[in-house]
């Protein structure tokens, strides 16, 4: 089961560029991103990064480009679990769900399966490369904030 309709709505995403990566896009969700599929359930945390829908320029016109918005929450989720290979979640399982997220989010029918055709078929890479960074410990790219205590407050120097 994948999202409701209105959950895409209102996705809160910080966007900056590097010159490695292209545009990067920064989950910025006070509680991050829910979603379940098959009763699995995936938490995306604030700060996860993503690069969208990486949907080469050429193949645009025949999908969408990567920084459409109707497909960014899709593109968070996946990326997170194709990264961190979450507990019984597998390759499969990533690829319906950016479908059904892809649909829900309003990506026309079309497009939408073209894209899930290109991340079933050509996606073991990543696939790979994600479990190959989970297995040493680096799962997440998620940036967390310094934890504050009550002593570094009102402390003047």
């Amino acid at each position: 089961m994948a999202a409701k309709k209105d959950d895409h709505q209102t996705l809160r995403v910080l966007i900056h560029s590097e010159d490695k990566r292209g545009n990067v896009y920064t989950l910025d969700e006070p509680y991050g991103l829910v979603a379940w599929y098959c009763g699995k359930r995936v938490c995306v945390p604030r700060g996860f990064e993503s690069d969208g829908a990486s949907v080469p320029r050429f193949f645009w016109r025949f999908v969408f480009p990567s920084s459409d918005t109707r497909a960014l929450r899709a593109a968070f989720i996946h990326d997170y679990i194709y990264r961190t290979h979450p507990y019984g979640w597998t390759k499969g399982d990533a690829d319906r769900l950016f479908l059904a997220e892809l649909l829900v989010g309003g990506v026309e029918p079309r497009a939408a399966y073209r894209a899930y055709i290109g991340v079933k078929y050509f996606g073991w890479w990543s696939w790979w490369k994600g479990g190959k960074t989970a297995r040493h410990g680096v799962a997440s790219r998620a940036k967390t904030e310094p934890e504050r205590t009550n002593t570094d407050e009102g402390r003047e120097k």
